[in-house]
Formats: C-alpha cells, structure tokens, sequence
C-alpha cells in the first residue's frame, strides 16, 4: 500500500501543498482560502454497489476492501455506538478510477437507520470527490429505503472526517469520551499529534 513521504508508515492523507502522501503523525493542519493550493486532478471517480449476483466481482471487492481496512485501521472489525461490525460482511459501494478501486464506504442497516462503519479514500484521490460521492450515494439510498437517518462515528482527532460530514449536512449528536482509548487499551497518537480519545457521533436526518 501507500507509505508516507516522510516515514514508513501508512499514508492515510494527502498533503494539500505538494500532494505527497502522508501518515498520521505528519500531517498537520492549515488555513487556506478557496482555490490557493490547486493540485493535479485524479480522474473522476466511478460510485458503484458491491453485487451480491457477481460472485467474482464480489470477491475481489472483498478483498479490496481487506486491504483499505488494515491499511487504515489495521484491522477489519469497527467498533462503533457500542457494537462491533465486520466490515467484510456488510454492503458496500466503492469508488473506482480506470476500474481500480480508490474507496469504498461500507455500511449497516438497522431497524429504520443506515450506519456508516467505514469510509476511506486512497491519499491520491482525496480531494477529487470520491469520498463526497460515496456519501452522497448512502444518502440517497437511504432516502429511496425510506429510512429516517443516516448515522456515522468517528474519533475526536479526525478533523478532515469531521468537516467533510458536516458538510454533508451530519449535525453532531454525541461525544463518548476516552471511549477509543479504552478499546485500544492506550491512547494512541492521531491526526497532526492529538490524542486519539473519544468516539464523535454525527446523524442526518432524512426528511
């Protein structure tokens, strides 16, 4: 997978000034005004399912979605509003560019509400829409199933998550503090050196 330009560890972002990738301990946080740091275009991001009725093209979605998860989470089980998600064992859509994947969002339904356990986009195409697009199809299909709302948690120190959600429209519902820290058993080092402590909880309603 993709390693950070400055370290060996896994690049998660890319920097918004010279478009190399970075990890968590090396990305940092800036103020800019719309359109001061212009970067190469990634080509548009294709949105589709993952189909059940494809079994071949199911597998290797699976397996693509493997390897987003442990190469951002190191893991593929999510613990999120006190439950534990698989998320090779849950739908998903997944965005692609020239037929390679480049994000998916993967998600649960229950009862009346779609949870949203994972989203993440490749470094390169972040920025590009991918991650707004793959949104936007939860939204709607959530909408088309008549539920009442959309819901995702993410960690207190995840502020690129947190302001690409709120525009979206998520409204924040809840703060679980020390909640991250107690299921990694230590409090780990996240986004620009804060401590990654508590889950954020965020909801859209669907009118």
């Amino acid at each position: 997978m993709i390693r950070c330009a400055h370290c060996d560890a896994n690049a998660v972002y890319r920097c918004a000034v010279t478009g190399a990738p970075v990890c968590l301990a090396h990305a940092r946080l800036v103020v800019v005004g719309p359109g001061a740091l212009p970067l190469a275009a990634a080509g548009a991001a294709v949105i589709r399912p993952v189909s059940p009725a494809d079994i071949y093209q199911a597998q290797r979605d699976r397996s693509a979605i493997e390897s987003l998860a442990l190469h951002f989470w190191g893991e593929t089980e999510v613990d999120c509003f006190g439950q534990t998600y698989d998320v090779l064992a849950l739908p998903a859509w997944v965005a692609e560019v020239e037929g390679a994947m480049v994000g998916c969002l993967v998600y649960a339904i229950e009862r009346d509400v779609m949870t949203v356990v994972m989203l993440n986009v490749l470094p390169a195409h972040q920025g590009q829409g991918a991650g707004s697009g793959l949104i936007r199809a939860a939204i709607d299909a959530a909408r088309a199933r008549r539920l009442t709302a959309v819901r995702v948690a993410t960690t207190n120190d995840d502020l690129p998550a947190l302001a690409l959600y709120q525009r979206h429209g998520f409204r924040l519902t809840g703060l679980l503090p020390g909640l991250v820290a107690v299921h990694h058993s230590e409090e780990l080092v996240g986004f620009s050196g804060i401590p990654v402590r508590d889950e954020v909880q965020l909801v859209l309603s669907i009118h």
